[in-house]
Order: C-alpha cells, then sequence, then structure tokens
C-alpha cells in the first residue's frame, strides 16, 4: 500500500485530532477545570500539570499507582491541560498548580518575562523526538530545499529541528517550516498529502508511520535539551522545601520503578493515556527507556541543557542569555 493512499488513522494512545487540540482532562483523581488543577489543600499536597498525554511521564504514573509518592507522605495530584507548556506555567503563575514538568525554555522564557520560577530536577534531558520522512528523502542532507512541519513555533519539535539540522551541518534557513497546529494528526496529514517532505514524532506513532512506507530517518535522543525539567515557583519553594526534597527523592525511586517493572508501567501508561493498545504502550515504553534519567537530581549534564534552554529562550525573545542560569536552578538530593 502507497503511503498516500489513505488517511493515517493515530493508534489510541494519542488522542487525535480537535480533540486532542480541546481536550482538558484529570488522571489520579484530581479535580480539574480548564484552568487547570486547584492548588494544594494541604502542605503535602502536589498538583504536578503537564502538557501532553504521552507516556513520556511514566515516573509520575506510576509514583501514583504503585503508592510511591504516598508511601513518601505525598499526595501527588496530575493533570494535562490542552493549552501545553502557555497553559501549564499559567497554571503555575496562578497559584493554580505547585510544579510543573515541561520544556526547560519555556521555564526559561517565563524567568525572563520576570516570572519567579525555580527549576528543581530534570527527568528527561534529551530530546525524545524521531525524524520521519517521505520515502524519496533518504538522509537528513535530503532534507534540504524541502518543507518540514512542526506544531507551532517554539516547541520541543520546532527546536527540535533546528537541533537536528544543525547536527547535521544544515541550517534551519535550509527548510520551509510548515506549523500545523498543536494536534500531531496535522503534522502527519501534511506528510502524508506530500504538503511536506519531513516531521517529527514520537512512539508510538511510528508504528502507524512506517506502516503507511515512510522512512525513519533518525531520532534525536542524543541531542541534549532540557525535555523535562521540573518547575516550581520560587515562592512555593521557599515555604515547601522538605516537601520538594521529599517529592525528588519519591520521583526517583519511580524512575527506579519504571525500568525494573516493565509490565506494571505499561499498565500505568495504557491507564493514564487511555490507550487500549498494549502494543502501543510497549512502544513508547522502551523509547522513553533511553531518554529518561536514571534520577530527577540535577547534574551537570542536566544544567548544561537547561543553559541551552535559556539560550533558545532569549534568542526567540531577541534578548541576551544569562552567562550565568544558577539563580533559576536548584539541585535538592
Amino acid at each position: 500500500m502507497q503511503a498516500n493512499s489513505r488517511r493515517i488513522r493515530r493508534r489510541p494512545l494519542a488522542i487525535a485530532g480537535a480533540a486532542a487540540a480541546a481536550l482538558t482532562f484529570t488522571v489520579a483523581g484530581c479535580s480539574n477545570s480548564s484552568g487547570g488543577s486547584s492548588g494544594s489543600s494541604s502542605p503535602n499536597t502536589i498538583n504536578i500539570v503537564f502538557g501532553s498525554n504521552s507516556a513520556s511521564y511514566s515516573d509520575l504514573f506510576v509514583g501514583v499507582d504503585e503508592g510511591i509518592f504516598k508511601k513518601h507522605g505525598l499526595n501527588v495530584k496530575l493533570t494535562t491541560l490542552s493549552g501545553g507548556a502557555t497553559a501549564s506555567i499559567s497554571a503555575l503563575a496562578g497559584g493554580h498548580a505547585d510544579m510543573v514538568y515541561g520544556q526547560g525554555s519555556n521555564i526559561a522564557s517565563a524567568v525572563l518575562r520576570g516570572g519567579k520560577y525555580t527549576v528543581i530536577g530534570m527527568t528527561q534531558a534529551h530530546y525524545n523526538l524521531q525524524v520521519w520522512s517521505n520515502p524519496s528523502v533518504s538522509s537528513a542532507q535530503g532534507l534540504k530545499g524541502k518543507k518540514v512541519s512542526s506544531g507551532q513555533p517554539g516547541t520541543e519539535s520546532d527546536q527540535g529541528w533546528t537541533s537536528y539540522l544543525e547536527a547535521n551541518g544544515l541550517q534551519r534557513s535550509d527548510v520551509t517550516t510548515v506549523y500545523t497546529g498543536g494536534a500531531n494528526t496535522g503534522q502527519f496529514t501534511a506528510l502524508e498529502t506530500g504538503g511536506v517532505q519531513g516531521t517529527l514524532s514520537t512512539p508510538p506513532d511510528d508504528l502507524v508511520l512506517r506502516s503507511h512506507g515512510f522512512r525513519l530517518l533518525g531520532d534525536l535522543t542524543g541531542l541534549p535539551n532540557a525535555t523535562d525539567s521540573i518547575g516550581v515557583s520560587t515562592k512555593w519553594l521557599s515555604t515547601h522545601q522538605s516537601v520538594a526534597k521529599k517529592f525528588i527523592e519519591a520521583d526517583k525511586e519511580a524512575l527506579e520503578f519504571v525500568r525494573a517493572n516493565k509490565a506494571q508501567t505499561i499498565k500505568s501508561i495504557e491507564k493514564h493515556t487511555r490507550s487500549a493498545n498494549t502494543d502501543d504502550a510497549t512502544e513508547a515504553y522502551e523509547f522513553y527507556l533511553k531518554v529518561l534519567n536514571p534520577t530527577p537530581v540535577l547534574n551537570d549534564e542536566d544544567i548544561a541543557a537547561l543553559k541551552l534552554g535559556f539560550a533558545s529562550a532569549a534568542k526567540s525573545a531577541g534578548r541576551t542569555a544569562p552567562a550565568d542560569i544558577t539563580p533559576y536552578y536548584k539541585v535538592i538530593s
């Protein structure tokens, strides 16, 4: 079957189309509204928000499902916000959330706009993206002069294109970027119909893309990026240092659980991503093992990735990046 013979139908792990763009839902029993989760009801309650329905957050899923956070005396509530990074930072700024999992560059952007935020950990210090192309493109160099798709400016995939092209001796100006909106289905449709010749994606979408004859050019898992930074307001941290320490300790245990317990983790992925397809959840689990940090405790590699995030945010804002980012992160161990 040729790749453009019929529409790509995404598997259940990723919620397709307009439903994904409009989605705001709650996991782990957290009450929720369109603005995000409500603020902490007790000192040991942590309301965590993140911007996509993804196996990228497997540590949080098993932390709740396996009682790891509870064992550390924490009541952790998880909420996915449909507005992505912007909505997550807004929830943090408005006191509707205590913690955000998100792109370091997005937290950096908020800091550069005057926000008082601190990164206290990181679970992914590299991109979690794959590069897919039309079958006629056989290498990164083959994308020169072609069109590629990205969801929105400033997102991980948008920044990922710049990093991937530069790592392969090209410039961003060597391709034309077509922005298709927040839902991945727009990017896939553009690839399928020939509107673009390349796109970035994450598993389990590779199962669908491969079945439709598209080519996997490679992945970005070797390129540094503060993909999942753990951010809090500086004010919250000043009054919740012991809670933050408990969380980092618990999340370290959760990350260890993910690596050691494949079957239980896949069940959590299926539950929280609302997937009915074990193959999808398994594919996602195995991919994210390559990029999940063994511990959320910030190390030199994480800090270097965060500094790149500040540089990217400053460039986008037409500003000079801070030479010293130590005021904006705290190592908790």
